[in-house]
């Protein structure tokens, strides 16, 4: 008897902060690309980007490539949506190839400086592989 109390209890308790978490969290922001919302199915996203200017430039029912700019550059955005319920989960982003190692080390740092006002500072763990040694000429 008193084990099906114990149970009966945890069950409820669950229940309980389940429905406070999704209370207390319901109202924080979620993840954003260009003040869009990652939110929603791939298309719904997309649409949103379109209607700033990107263009698409490939798609498929998981990815959609678009055309889009960053730190006055062209660039092409990916947006990965999952197989099943087709919800974005990831964007990457890919800068044009850089001819001077100062100048790709530079927009290197912008986005990482924009996404830590945007995202907050986390842990970072930066490296390059040997034989990098900055400044040697030899980065890229």
């Amino acid at each position: 008897m008193k084990s099906k109390r114990a149970i009966l209890t945890t069950v409820l308790l669950s229940l309980f902060m389940g429905m406070y978490s999704q209370l207390v969290y319901d109202d924080n922001p979620h993840l954003m690309f260009n003040n869009v919302p990652m939110n929603g199915t791939i298309a719904e996203f997309t649409e949103k980007l379109v209607k700033q200017g990107f263009t698409i430039r490939a798609s498929n029912q998981y990815l959609v490539v678009l055309n889009a700019e960053m730190l006055g550059k062209p660039c092409v955005l990916s947006v990965s949506g999952t197989k099943k319920s087709k919800s974005v989960y990831q964007l990457t982003i890919t800068l044009p190839a850089g001819t001077n190692w100062q100048a790709i080390k530079e927009d290197y740092n912008k986005l990482k400086n924009l996404y830590a006002k945007h995202l907050g500072v986390g842990i970072s763990k930066e490296y390059f592989s040997d034989p990098y040694t900055d400044g040697d000429g030899k980065e890229m």
